[in-house]
């Protein structure tokens, strides 16, 4: 029965090393092996040396997970102003988009989307509502959209968009 060639080379190998091990002499490859190779055949790294080089590793670990997790906390950040901010254009547009005239938005008035007793708007997993201010007393019309986490209605906005709204009813008459 023929041994296949790696098993045979295992085997071989198995046998030298405890012949060795019994006979307290190297064999002729050990000494080949401790000629060509000096340092590896005679010195390896002590115990101390890995715990040195552990150590360097775990203190410069530690930096790295912290820019790490920062990393990821600010592009959450990020992810939920940019919801906020794409809620503010929308609204925004919403309300260009009416063509109502300045009376009109005087009734409209200020007001938060959804109304507060209906429940907030939901995106990425944080609840945002949107309030609309239109300042009636100004001409043309200024309006701001502000967006906060509901709940936190009286706390600074997250994202805050401001315009001026001109009359064009008159406009669309003419035609």
């Amino acid at each position: 029965m023929k041994k296949h060639y790696l098993a045979y080379s295992v085997e071989r190998i198995a046998d030298s090393v405890q012949r060795t091990a019994h006979s307290g002499q190297r064999s002729e490859k050990s000494n080949l092996i401790a000629e060509r190779y000096p340092l590896s055949a005679k010195k390896g790294f002590t115990y101390t040396e890995i715990l040195i080089t552990l150590a360097v590793m775990a203190a410069l670990f530690v930096p790295m997970m912290q820019l790490f997790s920062h990393g990821l906390a600010g592009s959450s950040v990020e992810g939920e102003t940019m919801a906020a901010l794409n809620l503010a254009k929308w609204q925004m547009e919403r309300i260009k988009n009416l063509n109502y005239s300045v009376e009109q938005f005087k009734e409209v008035g200020s007001a938060y989307f959804p109304p507060i007793e209906k429940p907030p708007l939901e995106l990425n997993g944080k609840k945002f509502r949107v309030f609309t201010d239109i300042d009636t007393g100004s001409d043309p019309l200024k309006v701001k959209v502000c967006v906060y986490y509901d709940g936190k209605l009286k706390d600074k906005p997250i994202v805050e968009l401001n315009t001026l709204l001109v009359d064009t009813t008159w406009v669309k008459q003419k035609r």
